[in-house]
């Protein structure tokens, strides 16, 4: 049953993705397109979070393998970009964003075979969901990065791609781009607090949990720096991008660098 309602998810997100495609290339920007794209989209949505009420929750406690974590951080992509484009003109961003979702729905479905349950406090789950919230936003952020730093490129060298005709405008992926960052920054804030609060005291000796943090806090200093830098030196552009990149890579190596290391 679980895989006939990822299917449908990942149709759905698909099509959605397919919708927008035409909308852009047929140059068809109507607005019952526009809702149509929207309500589809709000359908997968409400079927992701179905799928995830399967997946996560037993009667043992909370399944948090690593199928279920990626499923939670699409599930996040897809609702922070369908969220931005009801007051941001990003809908464009359906057809690059929503086929990663379709194929992560359909891959943690077909690959959750760990149905192991932990007894976690309540206080610990939070800590995982909003570390898996923060991370997926500044994930968003780094590739919205990469796509900024592309436009940027292109303008300069009077390159006129298709890329920069699926793009929204360079003023509207920044807008969006800080409002990633900083979402992403209060997230990743609330992460370490919450880290320190409900694992520092545990694992506090722990060089995995140590190393984990450091990365951590550093990434988190590195956007803070480019939140404050943007508001009083007006960095932007090419600068944001490179620090927001710069953020994101010192967060994978906590995440994965740290498991590697200690694994």
């Amino acid at each position: 049953m679980i895989i006939l309602s990822a299917s449908f998810t990942s149709l759905a997100y698909l099509i959605v993705s397919l919708l927008q495609g035409y909308s852009i290339f047929s140059k068809t920007k109507t607005a019952h397109l526009k809702t149509k794209v929207l309500g589809i989209a709000l359908i997968a949505i409400i079927a992701h979070i179905h799928i995830l009420s399967s997946q996560l929750w037993s009667s043992q406690g909370i399944i948090l393998n690593a199928p279920n974590i990626i499923s939670i951080a699409s599930f996040c992509l897809v609702c922070i970009i369908t969220l931005s484009s009801l007051h941001k003109p990003v809908i464009n961003l359906f057809v690059f964003f929503f086929p990663i979702a379709a194929i992560s729905v359909l891959l943690t479905t077909i690959w959750n075979t760990d149905s192991s349950a932990q007894k976690l406090s309540l206080g610990l789950i939070s800590h995982i969901i909003i570390s898996i919230i923060a991370y997926s936003t500044l994930m968003i952020s780094a590739v919205q990065a990469a796509f900024l730093w592309t436009q940027h490129h292109q303008l300069k060298h009077n390159i006129n791609g298709k890329l920069s005709q699926v793009l929204p405008s360079l003023q509207s992926m920044e807008r969006l781009l800080f409002d990633l960052i900083l979402m992403g920054f209060l997230f990743l804030t609330l992460s370490i607090l919450t880290g320190v609060v409900f694992r520092g005291l545990i694992e506090l000796n722990s060089p995995e949990f140590m190393q984990k943090m450091i990365f951590t806090v550093l990434a988190w200093f590195i956007y803070l720096a480019l939140l404050v830098g943007h508001l009083i030196l007006g960095w932007r552009g090419v600068t944001a991008s490179k620090l927001t990149i710069t953020g994101f890579i010192f967060i994978l190596i906590a995440i994965i660098g740290t498991k590697l290391l200690f694994n």
